[in-house]
C-alpha cells in the first residue's frame, strides 16, 4: 500500500486516539495540511484531531481549528490548537 499522507503526533492519551499536524508556525499550517487531518482522523476514527505550532498568533489558529472543525462536523472528533508558550531558543518542543 502506498502511503499518500503523514502524521506528526500520533499517541494515546488518557485512553483517546490522538492525532495531529504540527508546523514551526501558525503561518506553516495551510488549507491542505487541515484537510488532509481532517480526512485522516475521520479515516481512523480518531478522538481528537491537534493542530500545533511552536510561534504563532493565537487568533489565526483559533481559525485553523474553526476550519478543521468545519470538516470533522458530526463525526465525534474533537478539534484542538497548540501554540507552544515556551520561550527558551530554540526547542523542538511544543
Amino acid at each position: 500500500m502506498k502511503s499518500d499522507r503523514e502524521l506528526d503526533l500520533v499517541c494515546i492519551i488518557d485512553g483517546k486516539f490522538v492525532i495531529g499536524e504540527a508546523k514551526i508556525n501558525v503561518d506553516q499550517i495551510g488549507r491542505g495540511d487541515i484537510e488532509d487531518l481532517a480526512q485522516t482522523a475521520i479515516e481512523l476514527k480518531a478522538d481528537v484531531a491537534i493542530l500545533a505550532a511552536l510561534s504563532g498568533d493565537l487568533a489565526k489558529m483559533e481559525r485553523k481549528v474553526n476550519d478543521l472543525r468545519k470538516l470533522i462536523v458530526g463525526k465525534d472528533i474533537v478539534a484542538r490548537g497548540l501554540i507552544s508558550d515556551w520561550n527558551d531558543e530554540p526547542s523542538s518542543y511544543l
